[in-house]
């Protein structure tokens, strides 16, 4: 109850903070039929209204009449600017593979997940894309079966302590009605999901009371809306982001005066 309480408050405020939109981009392309339909849409609705219950997993949503910050072709997402000097965006290095290997009780490798599970798992015997690639079709198949990944982790052990009765409970507490077929997908798609938004309404606390505010959230990643005097925390809100209640997961910064140009830092 704690849980939704706060994350009701966090998004009632992100509803009423307006977005900065540049039109320019928009408006240089106006011969396009989907341009002016896009147009139509972030002119009617310039703010951002997420629904907490709107997946089973607990990921977030929008309403119709929001500004569709889940949707927005990358290469649209130039519109957005801050309301004070800098977009800050922080995203888990390889979540739901971090969510995985803390579910099978292994420690957060420090490094790239991927780079790590090449050398621990496959022997560098493939490059970082093959690695992922086969990592992903691997995990999200409960059919699927890897000589390599297969002898360092057990997935029908981990499905095993977490579905009972046709729910798969994860380690928030939320239950989700479940087959077999789906359990392990659900069970890490919705611990990711808890994970990412305790630690928005964490970042939340940290900067109550500052400019800096929470802008948005898409997917894995939280965007603050940063205000140059509050530097001075920055390195907190990494340090804060990045503790979760699975271990410490490599956070990613970006940053970038505008939603489309945001260049990495290191973390």
């Amino acid at each position: 109850y704690r849980f939704l309480l706060s994350m009701t408050k966090l998004i009632e405020d992100i509803k009423q903070r307006e977005l900065h939109i540049d039109y320019k981009l928009l408006e240089a392309n106006m011969a396009s039929y989907r341009i002016r339909q896009l147009k139509k849409k972030v002119e009617k609705n310039r703010f951002i209204k997420y629904n907490v219950f709107g997946t089973k997993t607990g990921r977030l949503t929008t309403t119709k009449d929001s500004f569709p910050i889940l949707t927005l072709d990358k290469k649209y997402r130039s519109l957005l600017k801050p309301n004070n000097d800098w977009f800050i965006e922080l995203d888990f290095n390889a979540a739901e593979i971090r969510t995985f290997l803390s579910l099978a009780g292994n420690t957060q490798p420090e490094g790239d997940i991927h780079a790590w599970l090449g050398k621990v798992a496959f022997a560098d015997k493939y490059d970082r894309e093959t690695v992922k690639k086969n990592v992903f079709a691997w995990l999200y198949n409960p059919n699927a079966e890897n000589e390599y990944l297969d002898k360092i982790f057990d997935k029908n052990k981990i499905v095993l302590d977490h579905y009972k009765n046709g729910f798969i409970e994860n380690p928030y507490g939320r239950k989700i009605e479940s087959d077999r077929h789906h359990a392990l997908n659900y069970l890490i798609q919705s611990t990711t999901s808890d994970i990412l938004l305790r630690r928005m309404l964490a970042l939340a606390e940290k900067i109550k009371g500052r400019k800096t505010h929470v802008a948005f959230s898409i997917h894995d990643s939280v965007v603050l809306d940063f205000c140059d005097q509050d530097r001075d925390i920055l390195v907190g809100l990494v340090n804060e982001f990045s503790n979760t209640k699975l271990g410490k997961f490599k956070a990613n910064v970006s940053v970038g005066k505008d939603f489309g140009n945001m260049s990495k830092l290191s973390a």
